[in-house]
């Protein structure tokens, strides 16, 4: 078949068209982390999401970790930003992702960016700890999740020694510092109960 150059043309054309409309596709999609959010709105609005198991939930996240883990044991920055930024396309409210990401950009010398996402890890707790003050099951700390449970516990720095659920479904937490002084921290997960009941419309008698 003889090709004319005005065939040619035409079709680096459609090629050249097709080229830039999927870059600039993916570009629509990258998130500027420079424009901070109202993060409680942003929580909750990730929170009630029908996708929230997929994007932001645990499953899978075991071997999710252990590939992370292997990632910085071979200080491999690029590949751990890299890991990173796709969990957090995904799942922008991931409180502990944004502490590592702060990290892995200091580790790739984008100081930068790194307070960037300092920025959004204090914002998100900070979001968390405006909901109460966690001294009692009358005023929890109110999170999306149980990771967002720890994720503040850790910004405390520290660590969970026992955790329990309360009659009235808020989780109470025996926590110890660094000296070991014990404290309790009362959470209310209210979106992870409503996802639940979501799922379980209709639970047995031995789930109410």
């Amino acid at each position: 078949m003889n090709t004319t150059l005005s065939d040619r043309f035409r079709r680096t054309t459609v090629l050249t068209f097709l080229f830039l409309t999927a870059t600039f596709a993916h570009a629509e999609q990258l998130r500027d982390w420079t424009a901070l959010p109202d993060f409680t709105a942003l929580r909750m609005e990730v929170g009630a999401s029908p996708e929230f198991a997929a994007n932001c939930g645990i499953a899978g996240r075991a071997d999710d970790a252990d590939e992370l883990e292997a990632l910085f044991g071979e200080a491999d920055w690029a590949g751990a930003d890299k890991w990173i930024e796709n969990r957090l396309d995904r799942c922008p409210v991931d409180i502990e992702m944004h502490e590592l990401r702060a990290v892995v950009l200091e580790r790739l010398g984008r100081a930068d960016e790194a307070g960037i996402h300092i920025d959004w890890y204090r914002g998100l707790v900070e979001s968390i700890l405006a909901s109460g003050d966690g001294r009692t099951s009358a005023t929890p700390f109110v999170t999306i999740s149980i990771a967002e449970e720890y994720s503040v516990i850790r910004a405390f720095g520290f660590t969970a020694s026992n955790q329990s659920l309360t009659d009235d479904a808020h989780d109470l937490f025996t926590v110890v510092d660094e000296n070991g002084q014990e404290y309790q921290m009362y959470f209310f997960p209210e979106l992870h109960w409503k996802r639940l009941q979501q799922l379980f419309p209709d639970p047995p008698d031995s789930m109410e």
